[in-house]
């Protein structure tokens, strides 16, 4: 239908900044500063970042998120620097 349909996969977040996705059913949603990610397509998402618990002390912001082949989370942003996850994205929504 050349892009005119589309549907919610279930986070109605009117801030997300990045998306990034793998495959068909992982995917990551940045807001300025809070990360979520799924691994069925959307029909469930959890907080794996959040610029409150690992920056509080800082007005941090997340600007991009991206997610590797072995499905390890890049995220990068202003006073946060490049990080990468030490868990997989499995293992992190576990």
């Amino acid at each position: 239908d050349h892009g005119e349909t589309w549907r919610s996969i279930g986070l109605n977040h009117v801030e997300i900044i990045s998306v990034a996705a793998y495959g068909t059913s992982s995917i990551l949603a940045a807001t300025y500063d809070t990360v979520y990610a799924t691994t069925d397509g959307g029909k469930s998402w959890k907080l794996v970042y959040s610029v409150a618990r690992s920056a509080p002390e800082r007005s941090a912001m997340v600007n991009f998120v991206s997610l590797s082949p072995q499905s390890y989370l890049y995220l990068g942003g202003w006073q946060i620097g490049l990080l990468k996850s030490v868990l997989a994205l499995p293992e992190l929504l576990r």
